[in-house]
């Protein structure tokens, strides 16, 4: 595979350089437009710039290396650079972006391009293998997950909600004295006790942030399912029932999500008290405080594994 690097920072060039120059047979720009060319055996030579067409193009996100790209014959480029996400989202498209072709990522079609913030190292060895694979077989197959925004942290999610609904829900804790109460030991845990006796409690936290109303709308399974699916969305935007149905097939996936992340680090199945919360999310509305404080204790201590 020939590929291309056109990048005017000298080490995330190098870097960039070695991810590809150990597995396949690369075509380098050098900095002063010399062009090298090594070998997997290593050997070297300096074959005519014109006569090349490259497979694949790596392109540093700036105008002057994006300029420069434009006399490159490649079949496919790939953009990087020093911002998180994708070209459409860092603002304005360069021109020199429009003649490059396009892959298709979730029904959308955009210009390729590594998700993460390249630092000084460069581009990985992982993802030269994921971009040679993919581009190398005509972009069929599965998109290379460099190029593809990051799994959003479910557990991380449940555990704001978790406060949220505890916050608001937290004067069913007033007269709560016992350290061993769930409730009082995730108002404790998440810091809300501390803050609630802070001078600050009543300059930040208004009369009306704590009402009823707002007790009983994070009690609505809509307001926790609407983080994650836009049918339980627009039903809360509607003040609307879910459908029992859409919303047990919603919890489903939630739940299938949060299991596969906490087996990560962790063999043993969700903690049983998350489970349980799951099973309470798919009625209409979460009155237990019980059941939402030990759903977080438990995410709560295994985020921080």
């Amino acid at each position: 595979m020939k590929i291309f690097i056109v990048d005017s920072n000298t080490d995330r060039f190098k870097g960039t350089k070695e991810s590809f120059r150990s597995l396949y047979r690369v075509f380098y720009s050098s900095l002063n437009e010399v062009l090298e060319c090594t070998s997997v055996d290593g050997t070297s030579s300096r074959p005519e710039f014109g006569d090349l067409k490259f497979d694949l193009c790596l392109v540093h996100h700036n105008p002057t290396d994006l300029k420069k790209s434009g006399k490159v014959k490649s079949n496919w480029r790939i953009s990087y650079g020093g911002n998180e996400g994708d070209i459409e989202s860092n603002g304005n498209i360069d021109p020199n972006y429009t003649t490059w072709k396009k892959i298709t990522i979730d029904g959308k079609k955009v210009i390729p391009k590594i998700w993460r913030a390249v630092d000084a190292e460069g581009i990985t060895t992982e993802e030269a293998n994921e971009l040679v694979e993919f581009f190398g077989n005509d972009i069929q197959g599965k998109v290379p997950a460099c190029l593809l925004p990051p799994e959003p942290s479910y557990l991380s999610a449940l555990s704001i909600l978790c406060q949220g609904y505890l916050a608001t829900n937290n004067k069913l804790a007033d007269d709560i004295d016992s350290d061993n109460d769930p409730v009082n030991k995730a108002l404790t845990k998440m810091g809300w006790n501390a803050f609630k006796n802070s001078g600050d409690y009543a300059a930040i936290v208004y009369a009306d942030l704590l009402t009823k109303e707002k007790a009983e709308k994070t009690q609505d399974t809509n307001w926790w399912l609407s983080s994650f699916d836009k049918r339980a969305e627009t039903a809360e935007n509607l003040e609307q029932a879910l459908n029992d149905k859409i919303r047990k097939a919603i919890v489903k996936e939630i739940s299938n999500k949060v299991q596969k992340e906490w087996g990560e680090q962790d063999p043993n199945i969700c903690h049983k008290d998350v489970c349980n919360f799951f099973i309470e999310l798919e009625k209409e509305t979460i009155e237990n405080p019980d059941i939402v404080a030990r759903a977080y204790l438990a995410i709560s201590k295994r985020l921080e594994k």
